[in-house]
């Protein structure tokens, strides 16, 4: 499969949101199982109560494929990425990347950083947001803060 040169953010409909909790249980099971242990009553409540429609985007290559779903907020001068998740098949093609630079090129007008949180036990997350620039803030038991301040950035360094 051939990595993507463009990425799409396209809003949810509500139909949508089962399709995209599948996705996040399909991503997010292990982390939280491990941690708090799986509810799905709960874990289905949390997903529509954490992560609101309007926050919510497809991400979408060319031909208007889906191959993940992400949600962020503004949020006090920053960018806030809630969520990332990316299908199985459209992991290690250079797609998160893409999609990063997307949200850095939306935070430079919303207050120059980006701010997220991912669990500590997730390595690949936390590698993967490391070698983008980001640093861990703060940590607790089960998750790392990390920011990327955009501020300094010429804009030939995130191309």
């Amino acid at each position: 499969m051939k990595p993507h040169n463009e990425i799409h953010l396209v809003t949810l409909t509500p139909g949508d949101l089962d399709e995209a909790y599948q996705l996040y249980r399909e991503s997010l099971f292990e982390f939280i199982d491990q941690a708090f242990g799986w509810n799905e009553a709960f874990q289905q409540q949390r997903f529509r109560s954490s992560y609101p429609i309007d926050s919510l985007r497809w991400l979408t290559d060319v031909n208007s494929q889906r191959i993940g779903v992400l949600s962020f907020v503004d949020k006090d001068q920053s960018l806030h990425l809630s969520l990332l998740l990316l299908y199985q098949a459209h992991r290690g093609l250079g797609l998160g990347s893409l999609v990063m630079k997307k949200l850095e090129g939306l935070a430079e007008g919303s207050g120059h950083k980006i701010t997220l949180s991912t669990f500590r036990e997730n390595k690949g997350a936390v590698a993967f947001y490391q070698k983008l620039g980001y640093q861990i803030d703060k940590q607790d038991e089960y998750f790392y803060e990390m920011t990327r301040d955009l501020t300094f950035l010429q804009p030939d360094a995130r191309e």
